[in-house]
C-alpha cells in the first residue's frame, strides 16, 4: 500500500516546467485572481507594478492507485461552509484538471473570453449575437435559466437556508463582469490613437456637451476611458469615422475595428447579465452601466454618420438605429427605477444627448420620440432660477419632443385641448426668452441674455444673420423655433381655415425656418446647429417656392455633409423632387 506523496518547491518550479517559467503562478497574482505569466525570477505583472514577485510555496498532490484515492488516517480535511457552490469546469478545463500534472493555476480562466461562445454555453441558454448592444440587456428570452457568461456556475446549494432566485442569479452574474473593461496604459504614445482621442476631445465632444455645464463628454468620458475599454473604443471609433468621412478615407478600417471591438465588449456584458438584464446592471454596477450608456451615445453619432445611401428608408430604419434602441432601453429602465435623473451625472448628460438624437430621428423619419420624458426636468417654478440657461435650453428640447409626439402620434390624441396646452407652453418659453411683449415685467432685464448679440435682416439674403454667445442658447432657441413650426403646421382647425389664413400661416412657418437656418449659418462652430437647420429643411423645405431660397437650403445640406459627415443626400433628393427640379 503506497502512502500519499507530496511534491515541494520553494520556488514554484520543477523539472517538468518550461525553462524560464515557474510551474505555478506567483502569490501576488494568485491573491488578486489574475493570470500569471510565470516568468522567473519576476513575472510580468509584478515587474510592471514594481512589486517584489513572491513565488508559490508548498504544493501537495494526492496519488491514486487503481483509479481510487488513498488517504492515511491522519489526513486532514477542509471544512465546507454552509453555503457553497458546485462547479462545472466545462470539457476544456475539466480535461486540464484530470491531467496528473495540472495544478490550481489551471483554474485561473478569463471567463469573458468564453462569454459569446455558443459551444461553451449551458444547454438551453440563448446566446447574444455579436451585433448586440445595450438594448440586449433589457430583453431576455423567457427560457433562459442561467447566464451564458457564467460558465462555471451551475447551481447554488444551501444547507440551512435557500436563497431566492434573484439572489442565485445575482451571485451568478457578479463574478464574470470583472475583466470586461480593461484599463489603458496612459499616457499613449504620439500615434494614431493619441491623435484620434485628441480629435474627439477637441472637436467631437463639443457636439455632445452643448447643454451640459459640466462638459461630461469632453472631461469625464476621456477620464473614465483610461479604465474603460468600452468608452475608449467608442471614442476612437467615432473619431476615426469622422476623419474617414471628411478628410482621411484611410481611417475607414480603423473605424470599423474600434466599433466592432466596442460592440463585442458590450455584447459580452449583455450576455453575462442575462437573465437579470439592465435593471440589475443599473442597481449593482451603476458606473459600468453609465459607461455603456455614454458609449451608446457616442456610437449613435457614428450611426448617424454612416447612414447608407443605397438602402431604402425602411431598411435604414432597421439597420441604423441599433444604438438608439439601446439608449431608449437604458433611459426607460433608469427612469422607471430611480424616478428621474440625478443632475450632474454622466447618465443625465447622456440622456440629454440621447433625447436630441431621438428628436433628430423623429423629425427625419416622421415618427414619435421614444425616450421616456418622465421626470426629465426637475420640478420648479417656470420663472425660478433665472440664470440657469441650461435648464431653459433643455426645457425647449423636452417641449420639442412633446410637440413631435403630438404631431406624429395617434390621431385620436391630437385634440384641440392638447394643442392649446402646447401652445401655452410655447408662449411661456418665448416670454421667458424675451420674445414678444407679453412677458412679465420683472423678466425684461434678465432675459436680455438670450437675445442674440448680432442680428442682421437683409431682404436680399434668404436667411438672417444671427449670432448667439453660448451653445445652449443656440440649441435651445432652434428647438423652440422647430417646435413652433410643427405646432402651427398641425393646428387642428387649419384644414377648415380660408386660403388667406393658410397663406399667412405658411409665411409664419417660413419665417421660423429662415431663423433656424440663420442661427445655424451664424454659429457654424457649433456643428449641431447645422444639423437642426437640416431638420427644419427636411420638415418644411417644400413650403419654399423661390429658387433663391431653395438653392440656399441645398447649400446648407451639402455643406453639412462635407464638413460634419452628416448624410443629407436623401433630403436633397426629396427637396429637389418637391421643388420639381430636374
Amino acid at each position: 500500500m503506497s502512502s500519499p506523496s507530496t511534491s515541494t518547491s520553494a520556488s514554484g518550479s520543477s523539472p517538468g516546467a518550461l525553462p524560464g517559467l515557474a510551474k505555478f503562478g506567483c502569490i501576488n497574482c494568485r491573491e488578486q485572481h489574475l493570470k500569471c505569466d510565470r516568468v522567473t525570477p519576476t513575472c510580468g505583472r509584478c515587474q510592471s507594478s514594481g512589486r517584489a514577485c513572491r513565488p508559490t510555496g508548498l504544493k501537495i498532490r494526492v496519488n491514486t492507485e487503481n483509479g481510487k484515492f488513498k488517504f492515511t488516517r491522519k489526513q486532514k480535511w477542509v471544512k465546507f461552509p454552509k453555503r457553497y457552490v458546485w462547479i462545472d469546469e466545462t470539457n476544456i478545463v475539466g480535461h486540464d484538471q484530470s491531467s496528473p500534472e495540472s495544478g490550481t493555476e489551471d483554474f485561473d480562466v478569463d471567463l469573458s473570453n468564453y462569454a459569446a461562445s455558443p459551444e461553451l454555453a449551458s444547454p438551453g441558454v440563448a446566446t447574444v449575437p455579436r451585433s448586440a448592444t445595450l438594448s440586449q440587456l433589457s430583453s431576455v428570452p423567457p427560457e433562459s435559466k442561467h447566464s451564458p457568461g457564467d460558465l462555471v456556475i451551475v447551481n447554488r446549494f444551501v444547507v440551512d437556508d435557500h436563497p431566492s432566485a434573484t439572489e442565485q442569479q445575482a451571485f451568478a452574474v457578479k463574478a464574470p463582469l470583472v475583466g470586461i473593461e480593461e484599463p489603458c496604459k496612459w499616457p499613449l504614445p504620439q500615434g494614431t490613437e493619441g491623435h484620434l482621442i485628441r480629435h474627439f476631445v477637441e472637436n467631437l465632444a463639443l457636439w455632445l456637451d452643448l447643454c451640459d455645464p459640466n462638459q461630461s463628454f469632453q472631461i469625464e468620458v476621456p477620464r473614465r476611458a483610461g479604465k474603460s475599454s468600452i468608452l475608449r473604443d467608442a471614442m476612437l471609433a467615432l473619431s476615426a469615422r469622422h476623419q474617414a468621412n471628411t478628410c482621411r478615407s484611410y481611417y475607414e478600417e480603423l473605424a470599423k475595428k474600434y466599433n466592432e471591438r466596442c460592440i463585442e465588449n458590450i455584447t459580452k456584458l449583455a450576455t453575462q447579465c442575462n437573465p437579470l438584464g439592465l435593471d440589475w446592471l443599473i442597481d449593482h454596477e451603476p458606473r459600468l452601466a453609465e459607461n455603456c450608456f455614454a458609449a451608446a451615445i457616442i456610437l449613435r453619432v457614428m450611426e448617424e454618420m454612416q447612414e447608407s445611401r443605397t438602402l431604402s428608408m425602411d431598411d435604414q430604419e432597421n439597420n441604423n438605429r441599433v444604438h438608439l434602441d439601446g439608449i431608449r432601453a437604458y433611459t426607460n429602465s433608469y427612469v422607471s427605477r430611480h424616478k428621474g435623473l440625478a443632475p450632474g451625472t454622466l447618465a443625465a448628460a447622456s440622456f440629454w444627448v440621447g433625447l436630441r438624437q431621438d428628436i433628430y430621428y423623429a423629425v427625419m423619419k416622421k415618427t414619435t420620440v421614444k425616450l421616456s420624458l418622465v421626470s426629465a426636468l426637475p420640478s420648479k417654478d417656470p420663472y425660478e432660477d433665472l440664470e440657469d440657461d441650461y435648464y431653459w435650453a433643455n426645457r425647449a428640447v423636452v417641449h420639442c419632443a412633446n410637440v413631435l409626439n403630438f404631431c406624429h402620434g395617434d390621431v385620436a390624441n391630437r385634440t384641440p385641448e392638447r394643442w392649446d396646452l402646447l401652445v401655452r407652453e410655447n408662449e411661456n418659453w418665448a416670454a421667458r426668452m424675451g420674445r414678444g411683449d407679453n412677458r412679465p415685467t420683472t423678466l425684461r432685464e434678465e432675459s436680455d441674455f438670450w437675445v442674440p448679440y448680432v442680428r442682421e435682416n437683409d431682404d436680399t439674403k434668404p436667411f438672417p444673420e444671427i449670432w448667439y454667445l453660448r451653445s445652449c442658447q443656440v440649441i435651445g432657441m432652434q428647438h423652440f423655433l422647430l417646435a413652433s413650426a410643427f405646432l402651427f403646421s398641425n393646428e387642428p382647425e387649419i384644414r377648415m381655415a380660408p386660403s388667406d389664413t393658410v397663406e399667412a400661416l405658411t409665411q409664419r412657418i417660413q419665417a421660423l425656418v429662415r431663423e433656424i437656418c440663420g442661427i445655424g449659418l451664424g454659429n457654424k462652430s457649433i456643428a449641431p446647429s447645422m444639423f437642426t437647420a437640416c431638420m427644419a429643411i427636411a420638415a418644411f423645405g417644400d413650403l419654399f417656392g423661390r429658387p433663391q431660397d431653395q438653392s440656399a437650403m441645398l447649400i446648407i445640406l451639402d455643406q453639412t455633409e462635407k464638413d460634419h459627415a452628416r448624410p443629407t443626400l436623401e433630403v436633397q433628393q426629396q427637396m429637389k423632387k418637391a421643388w420639381r427640379w430636374r
